[in-house]
């Protein structure tokens, strides 16, 4: 039997997906900004271009949500994987001890065993990670409006 179980015990959650939603969302940006801004200068006039931040921020939902649902849901129960969210440690080479996301603790025996980690921001020292004035790469994704500047590490 497999296992898949996650080091902290939360959902998955968008961070996982984030990187690669991140540097998307930054190119559809970069674009946004050439047909907004550059096209004109090279001889091609387009309409009125808005930014629909509330649509940007579902469509990225929406991605997340079907990306991570079809691990769940087609993926782990199509290869016959059992997926425990929890906190986990290892008690032997084949034994696992987790306490379960939802409250409880189990032991599992298995062969072979997934870990997944998922990701997780690691702060510089010193400085506070508040969701607002300096935001993760999960924090970008979920502003509620477009800063006037932006200074990325």
């Amino acid at each position: 039997m497999d296992i898949s179980q996650q080091r902290t015990p939360r959902e998955i959650s968008p961070t996982h997906e984030s990187g690669a939603s991140l540097t998307n969302r930054l190119n559809n940006s970069h674009i946004y900004h050439q047909t907004k801004h550059d096209l004109k200068n090279r001889g091609i006039d387009v309409g009125d271009i808005k930014l629909n931040l509330p649509a940007m921020r579902a469509a990225k939902d929406a991605s997340v949500k079907s990306l991570t649902g079809g691990i769940e849901s087609y993926l782990f129960k199509k290869n016959g994987v059992d997926y425990i969210k929890g906190e986990a440690s290892f008690a032997s080479p084949t034994q696992i001890n987790v306490n379960l996301l939802e409250g409880g603790e189990t032991q599992v025996e298995a062969k072979n065993v997934i870990i997944a980690t998922g990701s997780e921001v690691t702060p510089f020292p010193g400085i506070e990670i508040d969701e607002k004035r300096i935001v993760s790469s999960t924090g970008a994704l979920d502003l509620e409006s477009v800063p006037k500047k932006v200074s990325a590490v």
